[in-house]
């Protein structure tokens, strides 16, 4: 791709150390009739509620931004199917799979930026708050790597495959967002290994459908959106993969920036 941007198709457990458990918190579930493990339970369900609902008129703009007052079912069906996952070919293993049309534009932007850290920034993939560091750096980072030196790319483990990508989506979203925020957009109780029972029978057909499942959090800071996107990205790989990262990206920008480009 000659250029990073993201088109629009129509229109053109943050990680908190864990508390000090006492005797008496231990025991208050048990005589309560609780396990300790229903307790857990109840904690993160109540964790994954967290997330702002968007307006219904912010919900209606977005809606017509995205996908226009006439979409088919045939648009809606091919970003309701696309999620953000690496090949299974030993032979493309470094790239990102992509099933139907439309959001192949959301997908080239995000394979350039998980090319750049897996070939220019491979040794820091482990750091959530890369500074984006000098091209001329990683370059030079390049060419002494034993990627460059052996091109045996099919040697790249899942987990450094995860985390460039993780680090390409907020690179992007910050992007978006000027460098002061990343909006990332979820689906409301999808955490934690709960996507196929929450995207089962999921349909979103309409801004008030969009407006029902959709939960939103916003990020300051680059690690927080790091950690929140490295434990949610099973979201990200699911169907709705793309629509949710495009809908970030949206948001991140903000619908009012975007209407005066």
């Amino acid at each position: 791709m000659s250029r990073a941007q993201i088109p629009l198709p129509c229109c053109i457990a943050t990680l908190f150390p864990a508390p000090e458990v006492t005797k008496e918190q231990v025991e208050e579930p048990e005589q309560a009739g609780v396990s300790m493990e229903e307790a857990k339970e109840v904690e993160e369900e109540e964790e994954e509620e967290k997330g702002e609902e968007l307006p219904p008129d912010v919900a209606e703009n977005l809606w017509a931004m995205v996908f226009g007052r006439g979409v088919s079912k045939a648009v809606l069906a091919q970003w309701s199917n696309q999620g953000i996952r690496f090949s299974s070919d030993p032979e493309t293993t470094m790239g990102l799979v992509q099933h139907e049309g439309g959001p192949c534009g959301v997908l080239a932007t995000v394979q350039a930026y998980v090319l750049k850290y897996l070939l220019f920034f491979s040794d820091d993939l482990s750091n959530p708050e890369i500074s984006n560091p000098l091209y001329t750096l990683g370059q030079r980072r390049f060419y002494q790597s034993s990627f460059a030196a052996g091109d045996d790319f099919s040697s790249l483990t899942d987990d450094r495959k995860t985390r460039a990508l993780v680090h390409a989506m907020v690179e992007i979203l910050f992007l978006c967002g000027t460098g002061k925020r990343a909006v990332v957009a979820s689906v409301a109780r999808a955490n934690r290994g709960k996507i196929d029972a929450a995207l089962e029978d999921l349909s979103v057909e309409s801004a008030v459908d969009l407006q029902k499942v959709l939960k939103t959090s916003t990020f300051t800071s680059r690690k927080d959106a790091f950690n929140t996107l490295l434990a949610n990205i099973p979201l990200f790989q699911s169907r709705l993969g793309a629509m949710l990262f495009l809908i970030s990206a949206l948001l991140s920008r903000g619908l009012v920036c975007v209407r005066q480009y």
